[in-house]
């Protein structure tokens, strides 16, 4: 009878181990099973959960435990040495098996097909978090029963380790220096499929849980890609770039869908930012506002000068030296007659210039700007202020600056 050993590979997973090794513990089939489950030093209640199973299952499970955490590929690795089967299956502690005679089904397969150096299955991805689950994407469209390691470059169907099943003489000959980078199941599939085609269970008999913990899950496309390159950076070295065409096309392709997704992305984020900058400046105004008025209540003579109002003190210096030194502006008098002007932002002389003047605002007492503007209507077609028209022009033309009489 052959035997199957099962890697468990688990870090602070004490809410997903237990439905984890029961799926593994109801296997049957024509076999024996060995267990081995790799705690790399988790700090919840994950160990104890596995120590309660393996009191339970002396005969079956092997725990492999670490003093600090060393990181899921050397968590594996260990794993791997310890298993003594003519067949190695992985489930990764958050995920679970649904078919009780996968491991059996894997086996007759990799039987019946000697020059296959690895197999999976289907797989369901379940959403933690809305509870919908499917099965994986990539393998919707699947149409063969073997695939290459071209077309694992092309697209990683197999998804993860929890539905593979490798035959241990091939996973001794893979290279150490496998275990000497950070990889994933991609990488370590690639390598397998060197020694022979992979075969495919189409049946779903395995389910990779998604949930906000998860090493790649968590992980947006962007950095997904980023994490695609590096492993075919790595498999080119790996594998001497006996498949570099392969994996340079591939990483055209992955390029070109990375560039869409950080056109609309971007096209996405300028819009947010525009609204972004719409609204800071409506509450910005609105509290700038808000402030003004309770300044004013509480003593009218604080109010600040608006940065348009500094803008168009230095534009005008000249014209608004004039005003001052004329004689006919009066300060205190202008904002005792419109006190509104204390809430514009704007001092009261510029306010004058560019607003109060043309709404027939008097600068002084001397000074009637309605007065002016209705009696000479050249002045407000021009869309002069009407003391500067009186200063510049007025005054030597003759014009009066009051009603007579």
């Amino acid at each position: 009878m052959k035997t199957i050993s099962v890697v468990i590979t688990t870090y602070n997973q004490e809410s997903f181990i237990t439905k984890c090794i029961e799926s593994v513990l109801m296997q049957q089939g024509d076999f024996q099973l060995e267990v081995v489950i790799g705690d790399d030093h988790s700090t919840d209640g994950t160990r104890k959960i596995i120590e309660r199973y393996q009191e339970k299952n002396p005969d079956i499970i092997k725990m492999i435990s670490t003093p600090e955490n060393n990181g899921m590929q050397q968590n594996l690795k260990r794993c791997l040495d310890c298993c003594s089967g003519d067949f190695v299956a992985v489930c990764e502690g958050d995920d679970y098996w649904i078919d009780p005679g996968k491991l059996n089904k894997q086996m007759e397969f990799l039987d019946a097909n000697p020059d296959c150096s690895m197999c999976f299955n289907s797989i369901m991805l379940f959403i933690e978090k809305d509870g919908t689950s499917f099965q994986h994407i990539e393998q919707q469209n699947l149409l063969t029963e073997r695939f290459s390691t071209e077309d694992l470059i092309e697209s990683n169907f197999i998804g993860n380790f929890s539905c593979c099943m490798y035959r241990t003489s091939i996973i001794r000959q893979l290279p150490e220096k496998l275990f000497q980078l950070r990889f994933a199941d991609w990488l370590f599939n690639l390598c397998c499929s060197q020694f022979g085609p992979i075969g495919y269970l189409s049946e779903m008999m395995s389910v990779y849980r998604i949930h906000e913990k998860g090493v790649w899950s968590r992980k947006n496309l962007l950095q997904q890609n980023k994490a695609i390159f590096r492993s075919l950076r790595k498999f080119d070295l790996l594998s001497d770039h006996r498949f570099s065409a392969t994996i340079k096309e591939t990483k055209n392709k992955i390029k070109k869908d990375t560039l869409s997704y950080s056109s609309n992305y971007l096209v996405f984020w300028r819009a947010f930012e525009g609204i972004l900058s719409l609204v800071s400046r409506l509450i910005f105004t609105t509290g700038k506002f808000l402030r003004r008025s309770i300044r004013y209540k509480n003593n009218p003579s604080e109010i600040g000068e608006s940065l348009y109002s500094k803008y168009y003190r230095k534009k005008y210096v000249t014209v608004v030296s004039m005003i001052l030194n004329s004689g006919y502006f009066n300060e205190e008098s202008y904002l005792e007659q419109y006190p509104g002007v204390r809430l514009s932002g704007y001092t009261p002389v510029i306010h004058y210039l560019l607003i109060g003047g043309f709404s027939g605002y008097n600068p002084g007492p001397d000074f009637h700007s309605s007065h002016y503007l209705d009696a000479y209507p050249d002045v407000k077609q021009a869309r002069i202020n009407p003391l500067v028209h009186y200063l510049k022009h007025g005054v030597r033309e003759g014009r009066v600056t009051r009603p007579v009489g």
